[in-house]
């Protein structure tokens, strides 16, 4: 699994400075949560490196005006997943998705070549680069890769059905099962077991 984190975090495309940084570390915290319920295969987990068993994940950070970052490479170690994840800084502006999704691209193919994986790739809903993005995902699914999508973002705001139909051409198929939304940051970790239900690997259609 790599999770691709959006580094504006805002629930609006209003939210700025304290608003939005605050967005980013219940981002953050949602990913240690989901890493801390799953089952790795390395150290701090409850799963013996040596069975077949477990899962290995990643972290990307995308946002402002740097290239995204590779929080943490593909690793089965839940101490070191989430302490990378809890000391990465808000890196604030606005967020190249389809970049983010590259990267994750390549961190996957570093650890796992072509076989089966997740990306989970957070999104407060805005996206410059619609067709970057649309060719990164189609990239990542080709390979194998299932792309589910947690969308933050209420279904009333003026863009929410614009994005919706976005972020289904982003997710695998189908929309209903990979595209799971909430209206805010607050929200993540009160679904927590909703998200950890589809995260985990299990069989799926890659397109």
């Amino acid at each position: 699994i790599v999770f691709v984190m959006d580094g504006s975090a805002s629930l609006v495309a209003t939210a700025k400075g304290a608003a939005a940084e605050a967005n980013f570390e219940k981002e953050k915290e949602f990913v240690k949560s989901l890493l801390a319920k799953s089952t790795l295969t390395g150290k701090g987990s409850t799963v013996e490196p040596t069975l077949r068993s477990g899962v290995r994940a990643g972290v990307v950070l995308f946002g402002g005006a740097s290239r995204p970052q590779v929080v943490s490479p593909v690793t089965g170690e839940k101490d070191a997943l989430t302490g990378a994840v809890g000391k990465v800084a808000w890196p604030k502006g606005l967020s190249p998705v389809g970049q983010g999704l590259g990267v994750a691209g390549s961190v996957l193919r570093a650890a796992l070549g072509r076989r089966h994986a997740t990306v989970v790739l957070l999104s407060d809903g805005r996206m410059r680069d619609t067709s970057a993005t649309y060719s990164a995902a189609r990239r990542l699914r080709s390979q194998g890769a299932r792309v589910v999508v947690a969308l933050v973002q209420p279904s009333s705001e003026a863009s929410a059905k614009r994005a919706g139909k976005i972020f289904c051409r982003v997710a695998s198929y189908p929309c209903v099962d990979n595209v799971l939304r909430v209206s805010g940051w607050d929200e993540l970790n009160a679904q927590l077991g909703r998200f950890l239900s589809v995260v985990c690997p299990v069989a799926f259609s890659a397109a």
